[in-house]
């Protein structure tokens, strides 16, 4: 991306650089950050571009996060590049799938009433887990606050539209010691047939509305491997209110193939 004389849009164009550096300026006030460290040791380099700083390190690149010492970048190492792990045996542990306990741990865990499935997911628009798209403004836009997916049907018999505040609540919740719980959440209703009725599918990691506060953590329910259902759990969805969300947010379909 560069700029072309002949196209009309070009000086509305950044060159590369130019947007490195900009990005850098933006994130200047974090302290592990890419952009940050090469914008600030660029400030020192007598005029050096980032581009051309990173260049430097050749084909490998550098491994992020990066921090800044002495005026140096320094990477962070790759994790387990020593080929040591944090198990009893130092060796990888490479889990299995517990199917045996499918079962018994859905008839443990699952709705009862009028709960549903509450399943968690990862969403493109903001790629892993928000880490880097709560600083920007623009991209924020699209989703400002946790959206729960939830099927026509249920939303019908809840008297939930698109656009309305939501709680996703249970009093099932399984802790680690094998305790019930409560837990809960505030999501604003994304009404499509992408889910099916009885289930319902929400962001899982967003700022102070986590999916997981109704996410059973008993790993005793998977023998086997011992791992709790970090995307698995039920709830009881209620109607909170309208928002202004509803006018501002788009609620497309976005199982559009």
């Amino acid at each position: 991306m560069g700029s072309n004389p002949t196209d009309p849009a070009a000086e509305l164009i950044e060159p590369p650089h130019g947007l490195w550096d900009q990005n850098g300026r933006l994130a200047a006030q974090a302290s592990v950050d890419v952009f940050a460290a090469v914008a600030e040791v660029d400030s020192r380099a007598e005029g050096k571009r980032g581009h051309d700083l990173l260049r430097e390190f050749g084909t490998q690149g550098v491994q992020t996060p990066l921090k800044l010492e002495g005026g140096e970048l320094v990477e962070t190492p790759r994790l387990h590049a020593d080929l040591k792990f944090k198990t009893d045996s130092g060796k990888a542990n490479f889990v299995r799938a517990d199917w045996s306990a499918v079962n018994t741990r859905n008839e443990i865990l699952g709705p009862e009433g009028d709960e549903l499935w509450i399943t968690n997911m990862r969403v493109n628009h903001y790629w892993n887990n928000l880490s880097d798209f709560t600083r920007r403004p623009y991209t924020f836009q699209r989703f400002p606050v946790n959206f729960i997916e939830i099927s026509p049907q249920d939303a019908e018999s809840r008297g939930i539209e698109s656009g309305d505040m939501v709680s996703v609540d249970s009093d099932r919740v399984i802790n680690q010691v094998g305790e019930k719980v409560t837990g809960g959440f505030t999501a604003v209703a994304y009404i499509t047939d992408a889910v099916p009725p009885g289930l319902a599918s929400t962001y899982f990691h967003f700022p102070k509305q986590p999916a997981n506060s109704v996410v059973s953590a008993d790993t005793s329910l998977q023998p086997v491997n011992l791992r709790y259902q970090f995307k698995l759990g039920c709830g009881k969805i209620t109607r909170i209110g309208p928002t202004e969300l509803a006018e501002r947010m788009s609620f497309a379909p976005r199982n559009i193939v």
